[in-house]
């Protein structure tokens, strides 16, 4: 065992994520920053796309004010989850050194990332709506003394009910979006996290050794240490099912003689944690049609659904993956996909009235189109995460503008949202009445259910 106060550097591995190399990180990353930059000389374009011929009025720019506390409580949500606490096995059983220090420059790196892409995001929708210099400042006001208060809370190893504070930063831009907040109030409101967030602060450890980190166990280390190392094999390998979470215990309920349905229904209960993420993207799908009306509602129903309940598909897709677990439940294919349909219908039909509640709260109905997108989008979710596993022996590469792509692996990647993006194109622009849009994606979602 190697005993060391410095950081170790392990061979092979590049700094700044190779940014710095003149490689292609550094191509990719000059082409980001350039094409973050000249969105803001195409703000006549923005705004035709996402306002259209709407004049800006003071419930869209409530709403835009609200949609920086909303992104906050995703990030929020996020930060909770304490995913910069990880070591490597080898590093944690060989290499005995002080990890608190880089433990709280990861975090100090993750809360500042996410900083600047909500502000970065803000700043440009301020543009498009082109809020005043009252306005803009008080949402800049909101958005520092959020993150401040979840940094805070990010900094502890674990605060009573403190998943119930992401939830609170969507209510208050509920809130805002409602009642239309003066700039005085505004200013309340941020004063009011701001004080929050000093109370969780103090005794929360020094600027780089975050209590969280120094109470970090082993176990926690390693098990967001293997996240990680699935996310990138994920990423790797274009199979984005391998991201699925997996569903935690359920006390007193035995799967020793279960049914398909109840397998179905115990797969969606065991990652009820998700429910309060789902809930947040509700309240963002709302809030941006509020604040965006020229931008297809289809859209933000069909994603904002398909986002948010993706994870409750986790226990079906572990089952295809696996044929030892696929041979256990038994039945036809027909049928396991027949039940599993059955509870993400009941699934999305809750989500759906959450959706509805909300649109009437914040006074920003949806078409009928974007209601049509529901069923389709649930179950798409299935047919996603049903889908057998990736075939690399038919890669199928092809040369592109952006280089060669492997569209074997992209078309099999894309299984299940494929059919969801019919529908939600179908809806978009067809001209004249819904019927036949109505029986195609009745088709669909029959299709998707099924097969």
């Amino acid at each position: 065992m190697t005993d060391t106060l410095t950081r170790v550097r392990i061979p092979g591995r590049q700094r700044f994520a190779g940014v710095f190399t003149g490689d292609t990180p550094t191509l990719v990353a000059l082409f980001v920053v350039g094409l973050l930059v000249s969105a803001f000389y195409k703000l006549a374009w923005w705004r035709g796309f996402l306002l259209g011929q709407s004049t800006p009025d003071s419930g869209g720019a409530a709403a835009m004010v609200a949609l920086v506390l909303v992104f906050s409580a995703l990030a929020a949500r996020s930060m909770l989850r304490r995913g910069f606490l990880w070591a490597e096995a080898a590093e944690l059983t060989w290499v005995h050194l002080d990890r608190v220090p880089r433990l709280g420059v990861r975090l100090w790196r993750l809360w500042f990332g996410w900083l600047v892409a909500v502000g970065y995001a803000g700043t440009l929708a301020t543009a498009v709506y082109g809020l005043g210099a009252a306005l803009w400042s008080a949402g800049a006001a909101l958005l520092v003394a959020g993150f401040t208060l979840t940094l805070a809370a990010t900094r502890r190893p674990g605060v009573f009910g403190e998943h119930a504070g992401p939830v609170v930063l969507a209510g208050a831009g509920l809130l805002v979006a409602v009642a239309g907040l003066s700039v005085f109030w505004l200013y309340v409101l941020a004063g009011v996290l701001a004080v929050a967030a000093v109370v969780l602060l103090w005794g929360s450890g020094g600027p780089l050794r975050p209590e969280s980190a120094a109470r970090a166990d082993r176990a926690q280390l390693l098990e967001n240490w293997r996240e990680r190392v699935v996310r990138s094999v994920a990423v790797t390998f274009l199979d984005p099912m391998l991201l699925l979470p997996s569903g935690r215990p359920i006390g007193g309920r035995s799967l020793r003689k279960a049914t398909v349905l109840r397998f179905a229904w115990l797969s969606v209960r065991s990652r009820a944690r998700y429910a309060t993420s789902a809930v947040l993207l509700a309240v963002l799908v709302v809030i941006g049609h509020r604040a965006f009306p020229a931008f297809p509602d289809t859209v933000l129903v069909a994603v904002g659904m398909f986002v948010a309940l993706i994870p409750f598909a986790g226990g079906i897709g572990a089952v295809w993956r696996s044929p030892g677990l696929r041979r256990w439940i038994g039945g036809k294919d027909l049928t396991v996909r027949a039940w599993h349909s059955l509870v993400f219908a009941g699934v999305g039909a809750a989500w759906a009235v959450v959706l509805l509640g909300l649109s009437l709260l914040v006074a920003a109905p949806l078409s009928l189109a974007a209601w049509l997108t529901v069923p389709l989008a649930a179950m798409a979710i299935g047919r996603t995460a049903t889908r057998k596993q990736m075939d690399y022996g038919n890669v199928a590469v092809s040369d592109t503008p952006m280089g060669q792509l492997p569209v074997g692996l992209a078309t099999q990647a894309v299984r299940g949202p494929d059919l969801l993006l019919v529908g939600v194109v179908l809806l978009t622009a067809w001209p004249g009445p819904l019927l036949v849009p109505t029986l195609v994606v009745a088709v669909l979602t029959l299709w998707s259910a099924l097969r």
